[in-house]
């Protein structure tokens, strides 16, 4: 991809390559890995090996040679089944069955639903639907049901935060999506265009596209919640970003069949002034990376994990990493962690700022044998651990990306649906006040705010999930009585 490309990054290229093909995940996140599509194999293969081969360093250069070739088949074949980004062939695929079409998507389903159990047999369905958007995207959606009703109490459209996906394993899908389900309500979660397996399939992970079309999309969403509940009440639910999205479809398509057909609007945390999401510096840095010809920046560079989750694991720290702080904190070089080491770890170091309970909660997790102590090389294996959802999450995002279309498009007093806004008053990521006050400014005449004082951003990602859902659970029950 860059003539400059060294032999060192050639390898690390090779490397990624390799630990995906030990996985049963093929084209989409291989090709992300290495920034090519598919159909381009074999151009892109002989362009690297040529590549490594005039390299500088030519004996290194040699050995990365024949490492490109000796994976070259292996690529070809993995990748045989690969949709190509132009195709607009689809079929709607699930756990529990399958209908035909004129051709199939082979993207693979969640880890969780490859070999499901009789629970999501009954229970999960995922789906491709084309959108009404002029470019046709298709777009994933994941169904949950619940088998063992006649009727559903009411169906929630659920839209995540900017970077993530529906099959996020940091949480939602287990403490929001199943909870739910559960309890007699039908779930539809998407992947947003750019982003999760909506954005790999499309060959566009990380081009999260116009705020008019992502609008578009939900109002597709809308009508096939419609065609798989009837005339089930829907409630659409959103976190940060999301959650604004949702908004924006309620005040710029309040006149629509579909946002009629919304009961309820579930607001987790959202995004209602991007002037203090995205702070003034970090945008002039923006602007001048953009100047110097800088494409994509890390998406952590937009906020402080810390900020996010309570849960150690949401930090995404490598094992290089962890060695060094836990290392750090072992004093007596045991390779073992007591409370008091541990909990200078996480609220010291890393600066979690957890209470002294949270860090004993957090401890009984790793401690197994309850003898008081953790080994380090467990816990770097258990916080490290490669997830392979992880690969549907953004790490960069578009320094053109437009944040501020959606502070521009919402129109407060054109909501009329009950609202319930779940929100820390302590959230560094989106500020509280901000969301309150817009909520305030609507025209519901149904508003609860649920405010929790030590509650990070990531609302369902850490162990004050279960305050989460009942909240949801309640106010929902009561709407559908």
């Amino acid at each position: 991809r860059n003539s400059k490309m060294s032999s060192r990054l050639l390898d690390k290229e090779i490397a990624v390559a390799r630990r995906h093909l030990g996985t049963r995940w093929h084209s989409p996140t291989l090709r992300n890995a290495w920034g090519i599509e598919c159909h381009n194999w074999d151009t892109t293969l002989s362009g690297l090996a040529a590549l490594a081969s005039t390299s500088q360093r030519s004996a290194a250069a040699s050995g990365t040679r024949a490492k490109i070739l000796a994976l070259q088949p292996q690529l070809r074949g993995f990748c045989a089944s690969a949709p190509s980004s132009s195709s607009s062939s689809y079929t709607s695929t699930s756990s529990s069955s399958s209908s035909s079409s004129q051709g199939t998507l082979n993207l693979p389903p969640p880890p969780s639903k490859s070999k499901p159990s009789n629970e999501h047999l009954d229970g999960f369905q995922h789906h491709w639907i084309e959108s009404d958007c002029d470019d046709r995207m298709l777009i994933y959606c994941g169904v949950w049901k619940n088998r063992s009703i006649h009727r559903h109490r009411g169906v929630v459209i659920y839209m995540h935060s900017f970077g993530s996906h529906v099959h996020d394993p940091r949480g939602f899908e287990e403490n929001i999506m199943e909870p739910l389900r559960h309890q007699g309500f039908g779930v539809i979660g998407f992947d947003g265009r750019g982003q999760g397996r909506t954005g790999k399939a499309a060959a566009s992970f990380g081009a999260i596209g116009d705020g008019a079309d992502r609008l578009d999309d939900l109002g597709t969403v809308l009508r096939f919640a419609q065609q798989q509940f009837g005339n089930t009440p829907l409630f659409l639910m959103g976190h940060g970003f999301g959650g604004t999205e949702a908004a924006c479809f309620l005040s710029q398509r309040s006149t629509s069949e579909e946002a009629k057909a919304i009961k309820g609007l579930v607001l987790l945390a959202p995004c209602c002034n991007v002037d203090n999401f995205i702070p003034m510096i970090l945008r002039v840095i923006i602007k001048m990376e953009s100047w110097r010809g800088t494409t994509h920046l890390n998406i952590n560079d937009l906020f402080n994990h810390a900020a996010l989750s309570k849960d150690i694991t949401d930090a995404r720290l490598s094992g290089k990493n962890l060695k060094v702080l836990f290392g750090t904190v072992d004093r007596d070089g045991s390779g073992l962690l007591d409370l008091k080491e541990f909990e200078r770890a996480l609220n010291k170091e890393l600066g979690i700022g957890l209470t002294h309970e949270e860090v004993v909660a957090t401890f009984n997790r790793f401690d197994d044998d309850q003898d008081g102590h953790v080994s380090i090389e467990e816990l770097i294996h258990h916080i490290s651990a490669y997830h392979p959802e992880d690969d549907y999450c953004l790490r960069t995002f578009k320094v053109e990306t437009d944040f501020d279309w959606f502070t521009r498009t919402l129109r407060p007093t054109e909501i009329h649906v009950p609202i319930l806004l779940v929100h820390g008053r302590n959230d560094k990521i989106q500020r509280f006040c901000d969301a309150v006050k817009f909520v305030r400014s609507t025209s519901s005449a149904d508003i609860k705010i649920a405010a929790f004082d030590d509650l990070r951003h990531g609302i369902a990602m850490d162990m004050d999930a279960p305050i989460v859902f009942k909240e949801i659970q309640n106010w929902l029950k009561a709407r559908t009585s």
